[in-house]
């Protein structure tokens, strides 16, 4: 396991990325907190790391170029390398499927889920070229697998599905530059998106994405849950 990594998480001001963040920090690394919610993201920085010394706070709306690339030069101004991307922000949507989805908020969907974290990734590259042992993580589910297709919650489905896709497209791109790039399933875990009585506590949705990010010479292009690969 790695030490010192700075690792950039999307959607850090609640749920899985928070705790993505607060795990990171126990280890002794330093996140890179970004989120759309400025207050939140300083709310959840006061309470992980309220010396502001280990963490760093970045606007950053994934579905905006203009924002992605301000996150970049706020990024350039801390740090001249990146050594993880946890592309963690995302949108659950409507149980509807993809032929009765409203446009917007199916666009509004894959803008977030798919496009939101290409952009991410191709923004970010160039510190991740200088970073050690790099690696890109893509939050999935596994509604997104090619054996869990069903007819609720299409547009959220298909987004991961073609997460894992993307996933493993990169993987193959970025392979002899050495960057890693793995898609995790978290599970149904007890967050604001998953509700009340999902059976996985926050703490338990974030360890595989944590230990993917610190630990080298995993194999690259694969699906993991629960620190073991698993079916795409």
């Amino acid at each position: 396991m790695l030490d010192g990594r700075i690792i950039l998480v999307t959607g850090a001001n609640r749920g899985i990325g928070k705790e993505i963040c607060r795990q990171l920090l126990s280890l002794g690394h330093r996140p890179v907190m970004t989120g759309r919610d400025h207050k939140a993201l300083l709310r959840a920085q006061e309470e992980l790391d309220p010396s502001g010394e280990k963490s760093v706070v970045i606007d950053l709306d994934v579905r905006s170029a203009e924002s992605i690339q301000d996150a970049v030069r706020q990024f350039r101004r801390h740090f001249d390398r990146l050594d993880g991307l946890i592309n963690n922000a995302g949108l659950l949507g409507e149980s509807d499927g993809l032929t009765t989805t409203e446009w917007p908020e199916l666009d509004e969907l894959i803008e977030t889920n798919v496009q939101g974290p290409l952009r991410v990734i191709r923004a970010f590259l160039p510190f991740l070229r200088k970073g050690s042992d790099a690696c890109v993580i893509n939050l999935s589910s596994g509604m997104g697998a090619s054996d869990s297709l069903h007819a609720d919650y299409g547009p959220y489905r298909f987004s991961k599905y073609a997460i894992n896709g993307l996933t493993r497209q990169l993987a193959e791109e970025l392979r002899e530059e050495a960057i890693a790039v793995h898609a995790v399933c978290p599970g149904w875990v007890r967050t604001d998106m998953g509700g009340a009585s999902a059976p996985r506590s926050i703490h338990k949705g974030a360890e595989t994405p944590v230990w993917l990010a610190v630990t080298p010479g995993l194999t690259t292009g694969k699906f993991w849950r629960d620190k073991a690969i698993i079916p795409w």
